[in-house]
């Protein structure tokens, strides 16, 4: 991470710019992905932040970044607010908790880091749970998969190829569900950008295949709304294994 904001004090990274807010989604506490230690938050380094070369007071436009460290980090913060916004133009909004530092302010406590299976696990929820930062690259997710299995020495005992079908599964084109983000952007497309995708939620991804699969899944609302929108606007119907199976 070589950014001239960011100053390397023995273990420790600490900010040495005027301004920097944290925009962590508020959902993260609720999941306990993120929690407080007084006046420092104990996260998953995952998140967008941005860096004003102004004080707080005039601090006028920063320029966005992005930290992709699939391990828990702690950063101290000197207040925080609530903001509903979209990072992004082309981005939905969302709700995050978003956490002032000054300069000298830690941002994160330090560069050794315990391995452990609940920094997976956490990144795994984020993907599994639709919720990873929608500024990731789409060619970036199964890096950041393997990365935080190797960082962690965690063993999950499946080939790479489970974990990409899961990613080609969970992330989906951002203006119709229904496709696959892999089947637009592995097309000669030159407006689709790897930013393009929607992450959707695990427990979704039946709803989104087939009516079929919606009524056999868990949330059986849900199931029958997708359905009646799928039938009513004879929307495309991908059968499962099981159900050709059923049928015929």
């Amino acid at each position: 991470m070589k950014y001239n904001f960011l100053k390397k004090v023995e273990n420790s990274i600490f900010f040495d710019g005027e301004y920097m807010e944290i925009y962590l989604p508020k959902n993260y506490f609720d999941k306990g992905i993120a929690e407080y230690h007084g006046d420092k938050v104990s996260t998953l380094g995952m998140f967008n932040f941005i860096v004003y070369s102004q004080p707080k007071e005039d601090k006028g436009k920063g320029e966005i970044h992005i930290l992709k460290l699939p391990m828990n980090i702690k950063f101290e913060f000197n207040s925080f607010y609530d903001i509903s916004t979209n990072l992004q133009p082309n981005l939905e909004k969302e709700d995050y908790r978003v956490f002032e530092l000054s300069r000298g302010s830690m941002f994160i406590d330090s560069i050794i880091k315990e391995q452990s299976p609940d920094n997976s696990k956490k990144f795994i929820y984020l993907l599994h749970g639709g919720k990873l930062p929608k500024e990731i690259k789409y060619s970036d997710i199964i890096t950041l998969y393997h990365e935080s299995i190797a960082l962690n020495k965690v063993k999950l005992n499946n080939p790479s190829v489970i974990f990409e079908l899961i990613i080609a599964e969970l992330c989906r084109y951002e203006k119709d569900i229904e496709i696959p983000f892999r089947m637009i952007i592995g097309k000669d497309n030159p407006k689709a950008t790897e930013y393009d995708y929607n992450n959707i939620r695990l427990n979704k991804l039946p709803s989104v295949n087939s009516t079929f699969n919606a009524m056999t899944f868990e949330d059986i609302d849900q199931a029958i709304i997708s359905s009646i929108k799928k039938t009513r606007n004879n929307e495309n119907e991908n059968p499962s294994p099981v159900e050709k199976i059923i049928k015929y």
